[in-house]
């Protein structure tokens, strides 16, 4: 599965055109956008779209999932819990960052769709976790291992 946040680095018209240029090259993949870029994506593209934030209070249900509690955006364990329990029930998928592997064992009893493992200090810099951190991403996939839960990395 591949993932790509625009973060709110890329909006409007640029958004629309970047998600043309991944729809011709990775037609499988999945776009976490601006709230406001959801249904522009949606319409044009066929792409799976995701927002790159919601809260547990507004829920926009143009997405087909989103993120939460990426290092740039981190919530609280409480509003991680409330989210994952109504998105759950209205069947909207989420992926759930997590910093360090005990954040990642908490999340996982929550049963969100995925986790993406991702060192905070890694994001933004060009550095793969999955060479900087190996030991922990293999020890993170092991814990996984049988769940439903769908393991990712990030960073």
């Amino acid at each position: 599965m591949i993932l790509i946040n625009f973060k709110n680095y890329i909006f409007g018209e640029k958004a629309l055109r970047l998600a043309k240029k991944i729809e011709k090259y990775l037609p499988n993949a999945i776009v976490a956008v601006a709230n406001a870029d959801i249904e522009l994506i949606k319409n044009k593209t066929d792409l799976k779209v995701y927002s790159e934030y919601i809260e547990h209070k507004k829920i926009d249900k143009n997405a087909k999932g989103s993120l939460l509690n990426h290092s740039e955006h981190r919530i609280s364990f409480n509003n991680i819990k409330k989210t994952i329990k109504r998105c759950n029930k209205i069947g909207l998928k989420l992926i759930v960052c997590a910093g360090s592997l005990s954040e990642a064992r908490k999340i996982m009893k929550l049963k969100p769709y995925a986790i993406a493992f991702e060192d905070p200090k890694l994001v933004g810099t060009g550095k793969s976790i999955t060479k900087y951190r190996g030991k922990d991403v293999l020890k993170f996939s092991e814990m996984l291992k049988g769940s439903v839960i769908v393991p990712l990395c990030g960073a």
